[in-house]
């Protein structure tokens, strides 16, 4: 992963089709849902990935992209599984945060994944949330 740019330009071209979609299919069509579905998985893994490679800063590009894109003024109502992409989201961005050495901000995140994997039953995650801290 010599260059986590590509993932940027990637997400780039994947939101502008995902767009595209939603003005030709509108919000509540189930293949954008999927779609977005996708992408905000997409957002999250290549955000790990940038940042298991240094590349921090794309990392948190990507990272806060999936925050935004997981946002219930701007996700599809038929996503069913927002809240857990939300949640590892926010894992995410704790992690990130924590190799920055910001602490504090690292612990606001990761409260905010437990809180919401509190509110979604997810118990069997919040343990590794804590854990990755």
């Amino acid at each position: 992963l010599a260059d986590c740019h590509k993932f940027l330009a990637a997400a780039d071209a994947y939101a502008a089709a995902l767009e595209q979609r939603r003005r030709l299919a509108g919000e509540d069509d189930a293949v954008v849902s999927a779609a977005v579905e996708r992408l905000i998985v997409l957002l999250i893994k290549w955000g790990t990935q940038c940042m298991e490679a240094g590349q921090l800063t794309t990392a948190f590009d990507l990272l806060r992209r999936a925050e935004a894109s997981t946002d219930p003024e701007r996700c599809p109502p038929s996503l069913a599984r927002r809240g857990a992409l939300r949640s590892a989201t926010y894992s995410g961005l704790a992690e990130y945060h924590r190799t920055q050495g910001k602490l504090a901000a690292a612990v606001h995140y990761a409260e905010k994944a437990v809180k919401l994997e509190h509110r979604l039953g997810t118990a069997e995650r919040r343990g590794w949330t804590l854990l990755a801290l």
